[in-house]
């Protein structure tokens, strides 16, 4: 990875024990291995060809590879008011040209976004929580979870989010205890990245971070401001170019957007979303990937309320200032600012929204249910000694879930082609933005 983000062994000293010391010694290489293979196995069962994003995206990035086009800004997306920058499409293009021009090219860099994601959550649970236990546990949810199969199953803009909002934290945690120039560079570097991927980070990264700053009193240097800024900027530069090409269209449209669409016209059916996608990640029960056929009814409810009482009743621990002789576990002022800022401004946007609230809006705040799975597990440990046994009931769950997940498509890759030029080989007009 880059900066920090780099792969580290455990710091205390290996044990002696064959296996089981080999175990700790490379478990967060293990689990990324683990999630690498759920994300792998099951790809020639995914259906995909019903999702027209995917055929312009392969129309994009294939027009990059044959240098018909050079792209500076994405065409427009399926509610076309935001236009998202051209990092996305020469992100895909490396594994496109290593597998030949084949679109599994562009579902592959899904997948290793996603292993990779797995990483960074690890990196910043163990440096919010002080816990290597606790970040593992997160890790292992994460990179078996069914949201997170479902992200890396197809490609599209917000789906590469979550490494990069997680990466944007990670450093914004570092610099509010003293970090060097190349750390707010790195920050720099996911802000600019993150925000040009979708317009949800726009809006919610700059609130989190002028909450985290001002809570915990953080004086910028007018030095490292400059470093941060100059650094985004870059990042913008085709952006920017294209943008004073072409009249600030698109900037102009993302105006437009955020001063006439946040009314809050759909508030009932928001919260129902934002309560499903917590609920729907937390537990089994949930109409997209349940591995049975229970509906929603009142034992998910109950489930999913149980897991919200154990996030409060540490956030009271914390707030109060106990020590972690209850949890076990502690978490740094500067790492529960950013969740609860994270929650809470993710959750207050998309409420305001005035079009229903979409799977895809939600995104910016994955993996927030894994923090909650992670420390509820740990709280579990402290107040009922179990541990093992909770973490090997989380794990079948989920292993049952990927199997009946990855039952809902058996699509052929000899389909993507006929669709492809039903999409796009007869509608030319695709290529006037951004190139």
């Amino acid at each position: 990875m880059i900066g920090d983000l780099t792969f580290t062994q455990n710091s205390q000293k290996t044990p002696a024990g064959g296996k089981l010391a080999f175990c700790r010694k490379y478990d967060i290489w293990l689990i990324m291995l683990l999630a690498f293979f759920v994300r792998i196995i099951g790809y020639k069962w995914m259906g995909y060809t019903n999702f027209p994003e995917f055929y312009r995206d392969y129309y994009m990035v294939s027009g990059i590879a044959h240098g018909t086009q050079a792209v500076l800004l994405g065409p427009p997306s399926m509610l076309h008011g935001f236009h998202f920058g051209p990092f996305y499409y020469y992100s895909m293009l490396p594994f496109f040209l290593l597998f030949g021009g084949h679109p599994f090219g562009l579902i592959f860099t899904g997948i290793v976004f996603s292993v990779l994601t797995v990483y960074v959550f690890f990196k910043i649970l163990l440096l919010w929580s002080n816990n290597r236990g606790l970040a593992l546990a997160g890790a292992l949810f994460t990179a078996l979870s069914v949201y997170s199969l479902h992200l890396a199953s197809y490609t599209s803009n917000p789906n590469f989010l979550p490494l990069f909002v997680l990466w944007y934290f990670y450093y914004l945690t570092k610099i509010l205890g003293g970090a060097k120039n190349k750390d707010y560079i790195l920050l720099g570097l996911a802000f600019g990245l993150a925000t040009q991927l979708h317009a949800t980070a726009m809006i919610v990264l700059p609130l989190v971070t002028i909450t985290t700053l001002i809570i915990n009193k953080y004086r910028p240097r007018i030095k490292t401001v400059a470093i941060f800024l100059a650094t985004v900027v870059l990042t913008y530069l085709p952006y920017l170019f294209y943008e004073c090409t072409h009249r600030f269209t698109n900037f102009s449209r993302l105006f437009i957007l955020g001063t006439k669409e946040l009314g809050g016209r759909h508030l009932g059916a928001g919260l129902y979303a934002i309560w499903n996608f917590f609920q729907g990640t937390l537990t089994p029960f949930n109409y997209w990937y349940s591995y049975s056929n229970i509906q929603p009814n009142i034992l998910y409810l109950v489930v999913a309320a149980a897991a919200l009482f154990v996030l409060f009743d540490l956030l009271y621990k914390i707030f109060k200032k106990q020590k972690g002789a209850q949890t076990n576990v502690k978490i740094s002022k500067e790492g529960l600012t950013i969740i609860l800022s994270w929650i809470f401004f993710t959750c207050a946007v998309l409420l305001m929204f005035d079009r229903g609230v979409h799977d895809h809006y939600i995104i910016i705040l994955w993996p927030v249910p894994m923090i909650i799975l992670a420390y509820a597990v740990f709280w579990m440990k402290a107040r009922f000694n179990i541990f093992a046994s909770l973490i090997m009931l989380i794990v079948v769950t989920s292993l049952l879930q990927i199997y009946s997940f990855y039952q809902f498509g058996r699509t052929p890759w000899s389909a993507f082609w006929p669709e492809y030029q039903n999409h796009y080989q007869n509608q030319p007009g695709v290529s006037e933005i951004g190139s």
